[in-house]
């Protein structure tokens, strides 16, 4: 939490705000920039280039892939389960060689960054990261293909999540507060109040920032970034409220239900 919280507060003075200044009509890509490098770097070490990078491409393809593939109902297999033996060539297996496409991309983001980490550790010149602390725990290069896998795996989720989730909710906290302008002036106030006009809140300031904490957990309800959940398939039969969820079906939790406003 230490690396993450000092690293974000690095990114937010020298890259986050000077282009929020810099350029206000194009509030997402600077928002993409931002968690992108600082995802990256915590992930792995490894600092973002200021424009087009690729480390940056790879994870949006990686979600782009996931979310198509991730569907309910977007393809006939999904229906049908015995298609999945059919061959990529065969007609209609569209999704089958698109397939082939969104794990390249998956591939490609879960281990290239993740070499690049490998090969700076072993020359001496990596920055603290997750991959690499997490690598140096269980023995470095020298640990077996497991571990290593799973360092990597948790790496990649770091970064793709950071990446793409944390600017969804920034991007949904942006539009709220030109929705709600009533709300951005309270939200002012307070840090005005709390911390002064020359200071950034830090974690150990939350609770002494509870409308600015409100304002955190309602942009996440408002408008979450994965309102239907992962699909499941039931493992065995079951009964809820009432309702007769029969083995093998598709369940898709809805994260909205329950929730209410800060």
């Amino acid at each position: 939490m230490k690396l993450f919280e000092l690293r974000q507060l690095a990114f937010v003075r020298g890259l986050f705000l000077p282009q929020l200044l810099e350029g206000p009509s194009d509030v997402i890509s600077v928002i993409r920039q931002f968690t992108g490098g600082l995802s990256l770097s915590v992930a792995y070490g490894i600092e973002m280039k200021p424009k087009d990078d690729p480390y940056l491409r790879m994870s949006e393809r990686a979600i782009s892939g996931l979310v198509l593939a991730g569907t309910p109902g977007r393809w006939l297999v999904d229906v049908l389960p015995f298609l999945k033996y059919v061959p990529s060539w065969f007609p209609g297996a569209e999704w089958k060689r698109q397939g082939a496409v969104w794990r390249s991309w998956q591939n490609d983001m879960r281990t290239k960054p993740f070499n690049v980490a490998l090969a700076n550790m072993e020359k001496g010149t990596a920055r603290l990261s997750f991959a690499i602390e997490a690598l140096q725990s269980i023995g470095g290069t020298a640990s077996s293909h497991d571990d290593i896998e799973l360092v990597r795996d948790v790496s990649a989720t770091i970064f793709v999540a950071g990446a793409e989730t944390i600017a969804s909710t920034m991007g949904t906290f942006f539009l709220a507060m030109l929705c709600y302008p009533e709300a951005q002036e309270k939200a002012f106030a307070e840090l005005e109040r709390v911390l002064g006009p020359n200071c950034l809140p830090t974690f150990e300031d939350k609770g002494k920032l509870p409308y600015i904490t409100a304002i955190m957990k309602e942009s996440l309800r408002w408008q979450n970034p994965n309102p239907i959940a992962i699909p499941n398939t039931s493992t065995e039969e079951d009964v809820y409220k009432g309702l007769r969820i029969p083995k093998g079906s598709i369940v898709i939790g809805n994260v909205w239900y329950g929730t209410s406003a800060a």
